[in-house]
């Protein structure tokens, strides 16, 4: 019986077919685009980074005014702690940008350091903040409150420049200084409440309006919070 073989074809591979250059030119361009954002991500945090001690001064000044200012009035052991309060808060964001000089155009470690930071503000608002509870006198006058809470605030916006890491100071800072108005309470009462709640929320604006009106390659995520 004879052997039938049958021969199995070979594949057959076809040539590659080299990459056109549009396709070329697409990768180039958004390899280009991605270097350009973590660029302007970079040079904006080394910014923030660059102004976080001046923010950590300013707190420090407003804080030793007030104290100096309230000192004959204020118990001492609430004017002692209040301060140490604030102190641990300017010591912590002093903690973050030490670290982070060490890096300072490494993306990583500033995205790192805005975290810190943010949440380092936070802390310091409600420290600060608590001052109109502990050593604010009751018979404070409403240029006094304001100054305290929304000018100390607007005075960090001013100088970090950055709605989010602003908004983590003021926030707090505003939202004790308005509620001490009514659970010490001040002589204004409600009225001196209502009028650092406005003049807080005027201030939070401002700051977000001065960020986008600002000249920038571009607003990036910073923290996980949300730039608008």
């Amino acid at each position: 019986m004879a052997a039938i073989l049958r021969a199995t074809p070979l594949p057959v591979s076809t040539p590659r077919e080299p990459e056109t250059a549009p396709s070329l030119a697409r990768a180039y361009l958004t390899r280009l685009s991605q270097l350009h954002d973590e660029a302007a991500k970079t040079a904006l945090l080394a910014n923030l980074l660059g102004r976080a001690p001046y923010a950590a001064g300013a707190i420090a000044v407003a804080a030793l005014v007030t104290a100096a200012l309230v000192a004959s009035t204020a118990p001492l052991d609430e004017l002692c702690t209040w301060l140490v309060l604030v102190a641990a808060g300017i010591g912590a964001a002093s903690r973050a940008y030490a670290k982070a000089i060490r890096a300072p155009f490494e993306l990583v470690t500033l995205q790192g350091f805005a975290r810190d930071l943010s949440a380092t503000l936070v802390y310091t608002g409600f420290a600060f903040g608590a001052g109109s509870l502990l050593v604010l006198p009751q018979n404070v006058s409403l240029l006094a409150l304001l100054a305290f809470g929304a000018g100390t605030s607007a005075l960090i916006g001013i100088v970090l420049r950055v709605r989010d890491m602003a908004w983590c100071f003021l926030v707090p800072a505003v939202t004790l200084s308005a509620s001490a108005a009514i659970l010490r309470p001040f002589q204004g009462g409600v009225a001196d409440m209502a009028a650092m709640l406005v003049v807080g929320a005027a201030v939070a604006v401002a700051v977000q309006v001065a960020e986008r009106l600002a000249v920038r390659p571009s607003v990036p995520d910073l923290a996980g919070l949300q730039a608008g």
